[in-house]
């Protein structure tokens, strides 16, 4: 899961740099469900016992 996260901040690190240097981007389709139940759990550790996370995804996003 770390990984995965990792890879997902690359790519938006190379996004955001490809946007301040006014280059070109490769817009790929993305699986939002998927990604969130990736991170699911390090989202629950990082909101803290405290904080109730409800996941509603929806089917096509």
């Amino acid at each position: 899961m770390i990984t995965d996260a990792v890879a997902h901040g690359s790519r938006l690190t190379g996004q955001l740099l490809a946007f301040a240097r006014r280059q070109e981007l490769r817009i790929q389709a993305e699986d939002a469900n998927r990604m969130l139940q990736e991170v699911e759990s390090l989202l629950r550790h990082a909101a803290g016992p405290n904080v109730r996370l409800v996941l509603a995804l929806a089917p096509g996003l």
